[in-house]
């Protein structure tokens, strides 16, 4: 027994074990050991059997073993337990927890710190099935069965893995879902309430809706292919049964290694998706059928095709108008051409307007209010149409007046179809109650109208545009682009004005003035000599005036107008004299002596040269008097130089204006 040990009870000879041994210094029991470090000291070295066991048979409130401490503080170990020298548990005063050597090292991270090796096992932390927030038993993260696992928080599940599914508000709460900015902003949220989607908004509108300064949705095609529709984005419109009812696709267009691109669209036509319309990488449009198709209407009975210049009825309103009342249509008029003869085919295309406002005195129409014009979609294909000839309103003579819209054919027409674009009472709207004029069908053409009385004769619609532009981009030496004012007239005749170009504003009264115009005009009709002028007219002391006219020989400027010039005029060398001309003179050059020389001609032909030298240079005076028959040529400088040897006066001063002369 050492010096310090107080009592041993079953000591075993040469060793340090002992059943019970008490220190006498320090008061240290130890059992297993004679030299206890501890309060209690318990030691052995027995294999699968336990250092110590503590057992309480009490069946009711059977307490096993209880610690305490009265520190307070991280440096106050309540339980601390090593394996092999490190510790591997330990619970602090301050109410911390660490599990394994890291745990415990690191314990100041949080309230409960695992930190182990688990480089040999699976999990640093397994529970058997749920992990609650303590005092909330609605709240906690539940583990129900193999790999499954539930989320809950105030007793509804919003995030679950079960069956290979991931279900975010599994509970079906109206709970919304949020995915924030850095910021602060939304940017993904779901509406449990609306079944809606937001994206860059909390209160989607739409099932989907895309908010912000810079809304794009952009679809990608990551393929490297640059085929022929190849690379393509869609968009699929379906029903409910799963069938594409239409389609938006955008891919490549051709087959060359580039970055062209088409807008194609398809419709579903009962049995399969076709494609509807093209936009190709031009910006051309391609309708697949040819046409756009629109609710028209064939005017004349398909048995009966249209022959010649022939009239059709193709609206009619017989509605009983009151004084001021107004019925008004807008039609697309189609005049299809006769198929098998050259050059015949798709013919003239109209925009007619048709507006008549009854009153019940004679003519039982409001001109104001009653009008009839047509707006030609192809001019070119026209074929001599004139609204003032062949397009009318006929109407009853009496205060409740029908009326009827009629219009003419051309000769290669066949088929009239007809369109309406809008009208009074288009949407049955009962502050405009009259109803638009009616389309006609199965109608027989005729050489003449059927007239119901009077006949309301039509215009050109003018058109007003604050700018017109004219763009081409055609390739070649041929003039583009074309402005053409055309008039159609059946007997065209010499002085016949044609199109005009106005400049108008308006004064200071504010009243519309014509301050300029251009004209064009028939000089001459006559076929194989046909002449045109080019008139331009101003308003001149507040009434228009012409100015200047450009004919095909001349350039007259007229009525007062001067011709002012900032720069040289050239005048090209004549074979001789101008014919004389009434209340007119001439300047002109011609040749002499191989030199250009300026002339004067007064009304009666008489020529002065006004630029005086011969061809030796010399200063000279020419004139030839056609009274007479005198030409006049006098050496001006001579008789000068003269005069001053005769005289001994100077009357001519002489210098050369070339250095090298000088």
């Amino acid at each position: 027994m050492g010096s310090a040990t107080k009592l041993v009870i079953g000591e075993v000879t040469g060793s340090q074990s002992a059943g019970l041994a008490v220190q006498k210094e320090g008061g240290n029991v130890g059992i297993g050991t004679t030299a206890p470090s501890s309060p209690l000291h318990v030691y052995s070295n027995v294999s699968s059997n336990f250092a110590a066991l503590i057992d309480n048979d009490q069946s009711s409130a059977g307490h096993v073993m209880k610690l305490t401490t009265d520190g307070t503080g991280n440096g106050s170990y309540v339980l601390d337990m090593e394996s092999a020298s490190n510790t591997i548990f330990r619970a602090r005063a301050d109410g911390r927890f660490g599990f394994g050597p890291d745990g415990v090292s690191s314990m100041g991270a949080g309230t409960f710190v695992v930190g182990i090796d688990n480089s040999s096992h699976t999990a640093d932390i397994a529970i058997s099935q749920r992990l609650q927030h303590l005092g909330d038993s609605n709240t906690y993260l539940d583990f129900p069965s193999a790999d499954t696992f539930n989320l809950v928080a105030g007793g509804n599940s919003f995030l679950k893995y079960d069956s290979g599914n991931i279900l975010i508000n599994n509970a079906n709460a109206d709970v919304d879902m949020k995915v924030m900015a850095d910021d602060g902003s939304v940017i993904l949220m779901t509406d449990a309430s609306t079944n809606r989607v937001g994206i860059g908004t909390s209160t989607p509108g739409t099932q989907v809706q895309i908010e912000g300064s810079d809304p794009y949705l952009t679809l990608k095609n990551s393929s490297a292919e640059h085929t022929d529709g190849g690379a393509e984005s869609k968009l699929i419109f379906e029903d409910h049964s799963d069938t594409a009812l239409a389609q938006i696709q955008a891919s490549h267009d051709g087959t060359s290694d580039d970055t062209k691109g088409d807008l194609i669209f398809s419709t579903h036509d009962g049995t399969s998706l076709n494609e509807a319309m093209r936009i190709n990488s031009n910006g051309n449009i391609t309708v697949e059928k040819g046409l756009i198709s629109s609710p028209s209407v064939l005017v004349n009975a398909s048995s009966a095709p249209i022959i010649g210049q022939n009239w059709i009825k193709i609206a009619r309103q017989d509605s009983d108008f009151s004084s001021g009342q107004t019925s008004q249509g807008i039609f697309l008029v189609t005049f299809v051409g006769r198929e098998g003869v050259d050059e015949r085919g798709t013919k003239s295309t109209y925009i007619i307007t048709v507006k008549f406002t009854a009153t019940v005195n004679s003519p039982y129409f409001l001109a104001s209010g009653t009008h009839i014009t047509a707006d030609a979609i192809d001019s070119g294909d026209l074929d001599g149409f004139d609204p003032a000839n062949d397009l009318l309103i006929t109407h009853e003579q009496d205060s409740t007046p029908a009326f009827e819209v009629w219009i003419r054919s051309r000769e290669t027409h066949k088929h009239c179809y007809c369109t309406y674009l809008g009208g009074t009472n288009n949407i049955d709207n009962a502050a405009y109650s009259n109803l638009a004029p009616i389309i006609q069908v199965n109608q027989t053409s005729a050489s003449s109208i059927t007239s119901l009385g009077n006949e309301i004769y039509g215009t050109w619609v003018e058109k007003t545009f604050s700018n017109l532009s004219l763009t081409a981009t055609e390739d070649g030496s041929d003039a583009n682009p074309l402005l053409t004012l055309k008039r159609y007239s059946s007997s065209p005749a010499d002085a016949d004005y044609l199109g005009q170009i106005k400049f108008q504003g308006e004064n200071d009264s504010s009243q519309e003035i014509n301050y300029a115009k251009i004209t064009g005009k028939i000089d001459d009709a006559s076929d194989g000599s046909e002449d045109g002028i080019i008139e331009f007219a101003n308003i001149k002391a507040g009434s228009q005036t012409i100015t200047a006219r450009l004919k095909s020989d001349s350039l007259q400027l007229l009525n007062g107008t001067s011709l002012s010039v900032n720069g040289v005029v050239q005048m090209d060398v004549q074979s001789g004299d101008p014919s004389t001309a009434t209340d007119a003179g001439h300047i002109y050059t011609k040749d002499v002596g191989g030199s250009a020389e300026v002339f004067v001609q007064d009304e009666a032909g008489n020529v002065t040269q006004i630029s005086p030298h011969n061809e030796k240079g010399e200063w000279q005076y020419f004139s030839k008097n056609v009274k007479t028959g005198k030409v006049v040529k006098i050496n001006m400088e001579k008789m000068i130089k003269k005069l001053e040897q005769i005289t001994g006066e100077s009357f001519m001063e002489e210098w050369f204006e070339d250095p090298e002369e000088s």
